[in-house]
C-alpha cells in the first residue's frame, strides 16, 4: 500500500503501436500482428497507453508518461532470440485461442528464418512500444 504522495512506476508494452520493418520483413511484421491479436483477446494489447488513465482513475496526480522503442537489426542482433523466445512463451495461448497453429509458426526454425529474412532484406527491427509512467498518489 502506498502512502500519500507515494510514487508508483510502471513500464508496459503497447502492441497497438508497432512500426513495420523497413524494408519490409513479412515474417517479423506478421508476428507482431499476432502479438497484437493475442493480447487484444487475452487482456489488452495497449496496456501501455492505458496507464495514464488508469493512474488518474486510481487517485494519482497527473502521471508523467513516455513512449519509446529501440530499433535493431543485422546478423548479430539479440532481437531475433528475444523475439523468438517471447513468441515461444505465448504460443500455447495463441494456439488455444485459434489465432495461429503450431505448423504456421514452426517455432523450432523461427529464429533462423527471422534472422535470414532480416539479413536478406537489410531490414531494421523495431521493437514494440514501451510506455513508462510514474505518478504520485494524491494526499
Amino acid at each position: 500500500m502506498l502512502q500519500p504522495r507515494g510514487l508508483a512506476v510502471f513500464h508496459e508494452y503497447d502492441f497497438s503501436i508497432v512500426h513495420r520493418s523497413w524494408p519490409p520483413a513479412p515474417l517479423r511484421d506478421g508476428t507482431m500482428a499476432l502479438f497484437d491479436r493475442l493480447f487484444a483477446r487475452a487482456c489488452c494489447s495497449n496496456m501501455g497507453t492505458r496507464l495514464w488513465t488508469l493512474l488518474v482513475e486510481a487517485g494519482f496526480e497527473t502521471p508523467d508518461c513516455r513512449a519509446e522503442y529501440p530499433i535493431d537489426g543485422g546478423s548479430d542482433s539479440p532481437y531475433f532470440e528475444w523475439f523468438t523466445e517471447s513468441l515461444r512463451s505465448v504460443l500455447p495461448h495463441a494456439i488455444a485461442l485459434g489465432i495461429v497453429t503450431a505448423d504456421e509458426i514452426n517455432i523450432d526454425t523461427f529464429e533462423e528464418r527471422l534472422r535470414a529474412e532480416n539479413i536478406a532484406a537489410g531490414s531494421c527491427f523495431p521493437a514494440p512500444a514501451m510506455i513508462g509512467a510514474f505518478a504520485r498518489l494524491k494526499g
